[in-house]
């Protein structure tokens, strides 16, 4: 599903789902329930975008790398944006690892301490620091202000 928005941004939402409707299956696997050809379009899907954003639980069952891995090589990588209320990413999730690959923000709570969390800080990673709002999600900043961190 895409829309565009009035200020140029197009906006897609990208699921796979299994024929009951589902994103993972019935004991609870999630990673392989597309086919080859689907991935490889997610792959290009991510490639057209200026930022890929998934949620902490997503990034917890998945650890995905969130690069657009296309054949031939994109020219640029889309910025990783994982949105993690709770700092629950683990200082060993494979964004960190693949930071060579593209750059990564997490979006946590202003009163999250990185510190003790242990996240790592090189160039690459940006950490956004947000308000936390009603429900404890957090306010992401607007995505045209994404464009610019896009490597």
């Amino acid at each position: 599903m895409s829309a565009a928005k009035p200020d140029g941004l197009k906006v897609t939402l990208k699921l796979a789902t299994s024929l009951d409707g589902r994103i993972a299956t019935a004991d609870g696997e999630s990673k392989w329930i597309t086919g080859e050809e689907a991935r490889a379009a997610g792959h290009r899907l991510r490639a057209r975008h200026d930022a890929v954003l998934v949620g902490s639980g997503t990034a917890l069952a998945d650890d995905p790398e969130l690069t657009a891995r296309t054949d031939p090589p994109t020219e640029r990588q889309p910025l990783r944006i994982i949105a993690d209320s709770r700092g629950r990413l683990p200082k060993s999730a494979r964004v960190f690892a693949t930071i060579d690959k593209g750059p990564v923000a997490i979006a946590t709570r202003e009163e999250t301490n990185l510190d003790e969390l242990g996240w790592p800080e090189r160039p690459g990673i940006q950490y956004w620091m947000l308000p936390a709002v009603e429900g404890g999600g957090l306010s992401i900043p607007e995505p045209r202000k994404w464009r610019a961190l896009r490597a």
